[in-house]
């Protein structure tokens, strides 16, 4: 314990320890046996407390000290290999490579996208694949959206939905710092870039359910992305017809710094303009972040994370044409615009880590950072619309024309809204692993929140048979009307306390327990989650024995990894929780509150020779104090009110393999059914009662999904290469506006997407001993021609509702892009 009390004293009073050493450097590559990489690899200076690790392409880095013999300790899968070395020179470098025997690596089973199993139930996934899968918003959330679990029916939004829950749910961390979306965005068109940058990612871990303590108080899942700390030089250029990005990465000459830089720029013109509303699109996404890390002593170094980001969208809508319907009945909305939408937002996001490693098993951080964001959203469209029947007799001389006239109208949508959110914090973590019973870690954080809010937004509808608005006096009653400022100050504390025990090496069993605690001052209210995970290998030491005793693989037994999660999960309220459809806050709102079982298998075996990986994950959520929503594209809209109930059950599973050796593939599948009922037994809804209906769909209700994510190469040139992803999303449900009674009970069309992509590598690494020009430069170079919604299937994201002469209500629906077609080159040095 006496870590958790005084790490911080700890860290600054060594700042300057062994400032003035003189150091030598040794570097180099470990690998297995057949060459790959190995990663997480520990390296360590026997005697002393200096150590470091290997990241995934097997590199490493460690300063000793000079004039002296040393003994390294390279350490993996529980295997230990000692090097000695003779004494080097101040300043010397020597080159050390090492290769593990993979004879204990259970040789039948082995798969490459893991060294090794996790202790706890997070994903890795391989960041090299996101660089050529075809994706129409360019984000790395993309690749999610094919996993077991997570479903997204807008390709332009990086927002993604888990297990039945919102995006509000998800948390997302970059090097231990959470990040923010906007606030505003209405549409995936407006979105732009996500914060991350997938040129710059080193780790990516997912968890849809069931994630440990150490992660932040969501109902639903989280993202871990960790940025490179580049070892060399290294550069990459990426151009397409939707935008630009380059990175640059580096380290000094004796590795105490290292940088990593990268800028992107995008444009979503050329998506945009094959949407049903045509105008002057012009969206403008450009952002430059970087992360540096400076080693003022081996054991001390001071990171730096930095972000910038400027998005605007401007759209001079002129017309829209939607024709939708049966075989019987066929409808047609033309909508003649005047007016403009401008939306912009820009973010700012610094964070300051200061790392210390008293000891090779000890580690403590402190972090202060601050996120900042500026969002505007001004808009005044005029829009003259027409409803009319079509012709659907063939015989008829007028088939394809219009039959009937429903309706005929005018409206005027207004609003200048403006958000600024400053989110202050400062945190500090640590991690104790003494071996077998304690790898101990512990968290206490600190976060301030300023937002101001200014919004001011009507609706005017004026039609003779639409919508008449009533004059009384001066006044002029409209359709909606909302009207607020809003100034919020408060504060937030939390903490966490996880530890990780290994209950058997023999079955490489790990439980790990944690609880997090947070309180608000703004609702005054303390939360307490309990965690607890366990993961056991049934088979390896059976397995093991096998090997080592050199019997034929008929006499393995599968191999099987069993692992289950319970918990406690609570996610307490964030603006967007607070405020109503009316533009008030409401500071009696409490937690969303969870309770999550998750049970687990994974397989690996062998087929055609080849390793694969199936998994497969049980799990129920009961939910309460829940804040009911809606979703118009990806906007939330909250009720503000702690007055639901509900569930979400499900089955996921996922094949993993690579069918082309070094080309990974994966096939998803999953079952869900989330619903909610109100607590009481009726509720009021803008001055009406209504009985309670019991449950009812939530609005991310999907019941099943697949997704296809494969890669294929050309039998006689493996420099040709083709990418697939496919996905399919059941129907969500939707219902009318301003009755709550119907609310969820009809569904949209599923979402049907296939993305289609070649690439062609024509200059590799491999490739360098033949080349004496400007070529030797270069590691790779790409050209690739990717096939957007390659069906050109019309997906719904939302509706819009309009009544004709009778006063019958007609939802007509909002469609995302159809097919296009994308070029890009990429250039790696």
């Amino acid at each position: 314990m006496r870590y958790i009390l005084f790490s911080v004293i700890i860290s600054f009073s060594s700042f300057f320890h062994f400032a003035n050493a003189q150091n030598a450097v040794v570097k180099g590559v470990v690998t297995d046996s057949t060459g790959n990489y190995l990663q997480d690899v520990n390296v360590v200076l026997a005697g002393t407390k200096r150590g470091t690790s290997t990241n995934r392409q097997g590199e490493y880095v460690l300063m000793i000290p000079a004039d002296q013999p040393v003994t390294l300790i390279f350490s993996y899968l529980q295997n230990l290999k000692p090097y000695s070395m003779e004494p080097l020179n101040p300043g010397e470098e020597r080159e050390l490579n090492v290769i593990f025997s993979s004879q204990l690596s259970l040789r039948q089973y082995e798969i490459k996208e893991e060294s090794g199993r996790s202790k706890i139930m997070m994903k890795k996934i391989d960041p090299k694949i996101i660089s050529h899968i075809p994706t129409a918003s360019g984000n790395l959330e993309s690749i999610l959206k094919t996993l077991p679990g997570v479903s997204s029916n807008n390709e332009l939004s990086s927002t993604y939905s888990v297990r039945g829950g919102n995006y509000d749910e998800n948390i997302v961390y970059i090097n231990d710092v959470e990040i923010y979306r906007p606030f505003l965005v209405r549409a995936g068109q407006q979105e732009g870039m996500s914060i991350i940058n997938s040129a710059l990612v080193e780790s990516i871990e997912f968890s849809a359910g069931g994630f440990p303590a150490r992660y932040g108080d969501k109902l639903s899942s989280v993202l871990d992305i960790e940025y490179k700390r580049p070892l060399k030089f290294g550069a990459s250029a990426e151009a397409s017809l939707l935008g630009a990005n380059a990175h640059v990465e580096g380290a000094s000459k004796d590795y105490r710094f290292t940088y990593l830089l990268g800028g992107r720029y995008r444009s979503n013109q050329y998506l945009l303009n094959s949407l049903e509303t045509q105008g002057d699109y012009q969206p403008t996404f450009g952002d430059v972040q970087g992360f540096f890390t400076y080693h003022i002593t081996p054991e001390f170094e001071i990171n730096w994370l930095t972000y910038y980001g400027s998005n605007q969208f401007r759209l001079i809508p002129e017309s829209r044409e939607t024709t939708w319907g049966t075989a019987e009945v066929v409808l047609r909305l033309n909508i003649f615009f005047d007016g403009q939408e401008i939306m912009a937002y820009k973010s700012l996001l610094n964070a300051v880590t200061a790392k210390y490693q008293p000891d090779p098993k000890t580690e403590l951080t402190l972090t202060g950072s601050a996120y900042q964001t500026s969002e505007q959203e001004y808009f005044d469209i005029v829009g003259q619309y027409f409803l009319d029947q079509l012709e659907t007799d063939p015989g008829s001389e007028n088939f394809g024309g219009v039959k009937y006239s429903l309706g005929s109208g005018a409206y005027l949508d207004h609003g200048r809204n403006n958000l600024y959110a400053n989110i202050y914090n400062i945190e500090h973590r640590g991690h104790r692993n003494t071996g077998n019973f304690w790898d101990l870690r512990w968290g206490l954080k600190y976060q301030h929140e300023i937002i101001e809010d200014e919004l001011r937004e009507y609706r005017y509808l004026d039609s003779a048979d639409y919508s008449v608005p009533v004059a009384t006096g001066d006044e002029l009653t409209v359709e909606s009307f909302v009207k607020s400022r809003i100034n919020l100050s408060s504060n937030r504390y939390s903490g966490f306390l996880e530890n990780t025990w290994e209950l058997s090496k023999d079955y490489n069993s790990f439980l790990t327990g944690g609880v997090r605690a947070n309180y608000w001052d703004y609702n005054e209210e303390l939360i307490i989650s309990p965690r607890l995970q366990m993961v056991i290998e049934p088979n390896r030491r059976h397995n093991t024995a096998i090997i080592r005793q050199g019997q034929p693989d008929s006499l393995l037994k599968n191999n099987v990894q069993l692992r289950a999660a319970t918990g406690l999960y609570f996610q307490p309220p964030f603006y967007r929780e607070l405020r109503s459809k009316e533009g008030t806050l409401n500071p009696e709102v409490l937690s969303q509150k969870s309770y999550h079982a998750v049970v687990g298998a994974e397989l690996i075996f062998k087929l055609w020779e080849r390793s694969f990986k199936w998994t497969s994950e049980i799990y129920y959520k009961y939910l309460w104090d829940l804040i009911p929503y809606d979703i118009e594209d990806v906007r939330i809209r909250y009720t503000a009110k702690n007055e639901a109930v509900g569930y979400a059950a499900g089955l996921d599973m996922q094949v993993y393999g690579e069918f082309i050796e070094g080309l990974p593939s994966w096939f998803s599948f999953s079952l869900m059914k989330t619903q909610e009922k109100m607590a009481d037994d009726f509720f009021v809804e803008e001055d009406t009662t209504y009985a309670n209906p019991g449950y009812l769909p939530r609005p991310t209700d999907q019941r099943f999904t697949f997704a296809i994510l494969f890669q294929d190469n050309l039998p006689m040139n493996e420099d040709i290469k083709a990418h697939l992803n496919l996905v399919y999303g059941h129907r969500l449900p939707y219902g009318p506006p301003a009755l709550p009674q119907f609310r969820n009970l009809l569904r949209m069309p599923p979402y049907r997407r296939v993305d289609v992509g070649f690439s062609y590598q024509a200059y590799s690494a491999e490739k360098r001993k033949k080349e004496t020009g400007a070529l030797k430069h270069f590691e790779s170079i790409w050209f690739s021609a990717e096939i957007f919604n390659a069906f050109g299937i019309r997906n719904t994201i939302s509706y819009i509702w309009v009544k004709d002469i009778q006063n019958n209500l007609w939802s007509v629906p909002n469609n995302l892009t159809s097919r296009r077609l994308n070029l890009r080159m990429i250039v790696k040095i």
